[in-house]
C-alpha cells in the first residue's frame, strides 16, 4: 500500500486526522506519534512499539500486519552476550551451595502465620477471662462454666459454714413451709431437672425427697453451682436476694425475695414459690 514509511504520516493528514486528536484517542503524547511516523525503531522496545503501532493502525484505518512488516519489528534479533557476562554467569554456577542465600520455605511461612493467629486468639481468651466478659446478662462466662463443670466433693467449706435455714424449713413437720409463700410460676418438665445457681450471697438450701433424709448444704457467694432433681421432691433456698437461677428454660433473678422453693412432682410439674423480705 505504501512505498516508503514516510507515506504513513501523509496518509493521516489526507484523512484530516490531526496529531492532537489522535493523541487523545491513543492516549500517548504527540511526540510518540511522530516517533512512530518516523519509522526509526532501532533502539525502541519492540513489545511496546508494536502495541502503539497496532493502536495507530486502528485509529487511522490502516492494516496492522502491513505496518508491522514494513517496520521490521516482527523479526527477532538475537544479540550475542558480551564475554564478561558469560564469564560472570559461569562463575555464579560454580559457586558452592553454602554461599547461596537460602529463602524461607512456604511451609515455614504458613506455620508462623498459623502460630501467630493461635497466639492472638489465646491472648483474647485470656483477656476475656481476666475481665470476666459476657455478651449477655444471662449467659455464663467461661469462669462460671468451669466452676459448674468441676466435680466438687464436700470439702472444708461445707464443714466450716453450717447452713442456717429458716425455722419453717427446719420444723417442716410442725409448720407448713408453703405458709406466707407466693407461687410465681408453674410449668412441666422431665427428669433429671438441673438448677443452675449464680449466688450473690451465701445461700443455704435444703433438699427434701419423700422417704429419705433431707440434705442441707450451703452455696458460697460468687461460686456457681448446679443441683439436680432425679426424683420428685423440693428444694428450699434461703438468702437468695440478687442471685440468679436457671431452671430448665426459665431464667429467674431474685431481687425482692429472700426465700425460693422449687417443688417438682412425679408427673414432672414444677412449681416455684417465693417469700418476700417484708414477710420474714
Amino acid at each position: 500500500m505504501f512505498e516508503q514509511w514516510s507515506d504513513i504520516g501523509e496518509y493521516r493528514e489526507k484523512k484530516g486526522i490531526r496529531l492532537e486528536q489522535l493523541s487523545e484517542k491513543m492516549r500517548i503524547p504527540v511526540e510518540k506519534i511522530l516517533f512512530l511516523e518516523a519509522g526509526n525503531f532501532t533502539h525502541a522496545d519492540p513489545v511496546i512499539t508494536r502495541l502503539h503501532l497496532k493502536n495507530y493502525a486502528l485509529q487511522v484505518g490502516l492494516d496492522y500486519a502491513e505496518l508491522l512488516a514494513m517496520s521490521g519489528l516482527e523479526k527477532k534479533e538475537e544479540r550475542e552476550l558480551p564475554e564478561s557476562i558469560l564469564v560472570q554467569s559461569a562463575v555464579k554456577k560454580t559457586r558452592s551451595y553454602r554461599g547461596r542465600k537460602k529463602e524461607p520455605s512456604k511451609v515455614l511461612i504458613y506455620s508462623l502465620v498459623i502460630a501467630a493467629v493461635i497466639a492472638f486468639l489465646f491472648l483474647l481468651n485470656m483477656l476475656s477471662r481476666h475481665f470476666n466478659v459476657s455478651s449477655n446478662l444471662y449467659e455464663m462466662t467461661e469462669m462460671q462454666r468451669k466452676a459448674l463443670d468441676e466435680n466438687k466433693t464436700t470439702g472444708s467449706d461445707s464443714l466450716l459454714f453450717r447452713p442456717v435455714l429458716p425455722q419453717s424449713a427446719k420444723k417442716a413437720g410442725e409448720k407448713d413451709i408453703y405458709q406466707d409463700m407466693e407461687m410465681i410460676a408453674e410449668f412441666d418438665t422431665r427428669f433429671p431437672l438441673q438448677i443452675k445457681i449464680f449466688p450473690r450471697n451465701n445461700i443455704s438450701y435444703r433438699h427434701e425427697i419423700p422417704g429419705e433424709m433431707p440434705l442441707e448444704d450451703m452455696i458460697m457467694k460468687y461460686n456457681p453451682r448446679v443441683l439436680s432433681f432425679t426424683k420428685p421432691g423440693k428444694m428450699i433456698f434461703s438468702n437468695t436476694l440478687d442471685s440468679r437461677f436457671v431452671i430448665a428454660d426459665m431464667i429467674f433473678r431474685d431481687k425482692e425475695y429472700s426465700t425460693l422453693l422449687v417443688d417438682i412432682n412425679a408427673a414432672g410439674t414444677v412449681r416455684l414459690f417465693t417469700r418476700s423480705v417484708s414477710r420474714q
